[in-house]
């Protein structure tokens, strides 16, 4: 593996055979990406990237209807200050799920987990685009009660149904946890 993700779009499709051309490869290193997923975000599409060393990449379209233009929005670790701490992290498997759209005035946010040899770095993160600091903030921490570092396998966002809070779930290896507490 060569860390590439690639970004494909169907061209053609009719009752035969559908053709799919490569628009974009975000090429970032010999690491392993281990999820992506697209944001529903108003201004744009967003790509969430979750790589084998704990770091997130998060990619903007430039022109959604070109999709041959991307650029890096933001790069971070899902856990600050783990590497200086504890040393390399790594991961075996990621979970991203964005935050269902319910409004034009609605921040971008998405729900992190990983499954790695560092406790520190499992714990799952909902991560939110803050526009007063054009940055992304960690606004929540999934953990449990009683357990610590458990391994992220598995994380949903239910869609929004109406109701005033948001509900997640998350699956680890000990548990199944099922959360609606955050409001919008």
């Amino acid at each position: 593996m060569d860390g590439t993700v690639s970004l494909w779009e169907e061209v053609e499709a009719d009752s035969e055979s559908c053709k799919w051309r490569l628009c974009y490869k975000f090429q970032d290193g010999p690491v392993t990406a281990l999820d992506i997923q697209f944001g529903n975000c108003v201004l744009g599409l967003k790509l969430v990237a979750a790589y084998a060393d704990g770091h997130v990449k998060i990619y903007e379209s430039l022109d959604t209807l070109e999709l041959k233009r991307w650029q890096l929005q933001a790069e971070f670790q899902n856990v600050s200050n783990v590497v200086e701490r504890f040393g390399k992290c790594s991961c075996l498997t990621a979970s991203i799920a964005w935050k269902p759209h319910a409004s034009a005035i609605q921040q971008p946010a998405f729900i992190l987990g990983f499954n790695s040899n560092l406790p520190q770095f499992n714990a799952a993160k909902i991560w939110e685009f803050m526009d007063v600091h054009q940055r992304w903030h960690p606004i929540a921490e999934l953990v449990a009660p009683g357990e610590d570092g458990d391994q992220v396998y598995a994380i949903s966002w239910a869609p929004n149904i109406g109701r005033y809070t948001h509900t997640k779930s998350l699956s680890s290896f000990v548990s199944l946890l099922v959360l609606s507490n955050l409001k919008s």
